[in-house]
């Protein structure tokens, strides 16, 4: 065995061992709830007593809450709520494998010659992915939803088109905006379409059928939501924008100090060129008037957004500090607006230099679906897109380990106030 491939076993190994450091942690420090696990537990125990209809809150479809239910009623020697933490951490498991899955088979499929050579480490960056780590152990729906994704998108690019839009139905039924994959997936083999007409149909046509069945289920049912007072409507929030560019910084801020000079050197090169002088100044003005823009339109409005502290201030949600702050200080807003723009010009120039440039693009935005439309801006909104991002990008070993370690960092220094319930993204 090479030394790369031991470096890759020891990448997956790691990746598997970080859930269940997670549990242990939280079922150690954190015996009780935290944040949302009190709404998920509350709709778990409405099931269990057999209450008539939905609960009221209960903004997703049960799919997690079924399963739940259904071991608990074989009697396991825990309390219910570490039950539903190793629900969790046995999907985050299955998301680990079905993304090393996904990434070989995607680039087998796409005849990238590098196929299966680094799907460890690639697992290993998802793994960490900071907006995935603290919800592996945590009774929440978003990994065991972006689990049966990554096992639909493993066997879609497998051939094995049932079994994923038996997978996507599966995610659907945990969390119904898991959907816009489905379609992302016959986005995918239409444009630009390979083959005959009827081989395309022989690989969507079982997506198709889960996706007419979902919007014949919501039209009969005449909403999107089971349960009628969920306090958080469908419909875009500025504030989620600002939100983006601000992960995206941050998340990658490594990479991008490590390419900005250079970056700098050629967009001077190509400025100082007489015929592109023009031309570079026009794009100057126009970056700099969208970012005017959306500094002026920066609104952070959702009631769930505006608060620093809760539980008499021994609780602090870390997504609405820069809200807050960008609410208050104008001269943020601006920069928030100019890193905007600067984000949005970067990852631009990430993709166009990608060798699955449409692949990406489309994973972008299908991945903006959600935070998009949603009027609460909560970082789990965004998972979804980073994770595509990451399956689908093509990184140098130096800038994938540059990640590994920064996001590595970030964790281990949350890590202890997450376990402690002192902080929640």
């Amino acid at each position: 065995m090479s030394a790369t491939s031991r470096a890759d076993r020891a990448c997956l190994a790691a990746a598997f061992a970080l859930p269940l450091a997670w549990f242990l942690a939280f079922n150690h420090f954190r015996p009780d709830y935290l944040v949302d696990e009190s709404g998920h537990l509350g709709n778990i125990y409405h099931f269990l007593e057999g209450k008539p209809g939905w609960p009221e809150q209960m903004t997703m479809l049960p799919g997690y809450h079924f399963v739940v239910v259904a071991l608990w009623k074989l009697h396991p020697p825990c309390s219910l709520l570490t039950l539903a933490r190793l629900v969790t951490t046995a999907t985050a498991w299955l998301a680990l494998g079905a993304f090393f899955s996904a990434w070989k088979n995607f680039r087998t499929r796409s005849t990238d010659q590098t196929g299966g050579e680094g799907a460890g480490a690639a697992t290993l960056t998802f793994a960490l992915l900071p907006l995935f780590q603290p919800f592996t152990a945590l009774a929440y729906t978003d990994v065991p939803a972006i689990a049966c994704v990554l096992l639909a998108f493993a066997a879609h690019f497998s051939r094995r088109y049932f079994l994923a839009a038996l997978a996507l139905t599966a995610a659907a039924l945990i969390r119904q905006t898991t959907l816009a994959w489905a379609a992302f997936l016959i986005s995918l083999e239409i444009f630009p379409r390979i083959g005959s007409w009827r081989e395309t149909l022989s690989r969507i046509r079982w997506l198709t059928l889960l996706l007419g069945s979902a919007v014949i289920a919501v039209l009969f049912a005449g909403r999107l939501t089971p349960g009628t007072q969920t306090g958080n409507e469908l419909h875009p929030n500025p504030a989620s924008i600002h939100f983006a560019g601000l992960l995206a910084l941050w998340f990658g801020l490594p990479v991008w100090l490590t390419h900005a000079r250079g970056t700098w050197h050629e967009w001077r090169a190509f400025s100082h060129v007489n015929g592109a002088r023009t031309l570079a100044l026009g794009l100057a003005g126009t970056a700099l008037g969208f970012a005017a823009l959306l500094a002026l339109t920066f609104r952070n409005p959702h009631a769930w957004n505006r608060e620093f502290f809760w539980d008499d201030g021994k609780f602090t949600l870390l997504r609405n500090w820069p809200l807050i702050i960008l609410d208050t200080h104008p001269w943020l807003r601006a920069l928030s607006g100019l890193n905007l723009v600067a984000m949005a010009a970067a990852l631009a120039l990430v993709v166009a230099h990608q060798p699955h440039r449409r692949t990406l693009w489309l994973a972008l935005a299908f991945g903006a679906f959600l935070p998009a439309l949603n009027s609460l801006v909560e970082p789990r909104y965004f998972l979804d897109g980073a994770v595509m991002l990451l399956l689908f990008l093509e990184l140098t070993a130096i800038d994938r380990r540059r990640l590994i370690a920064w996001w590595a960092v970030l964790c281990a220094g949350l890590a202890p106030f997450i376990a402690r319930g002192v902080a929640l993204w």
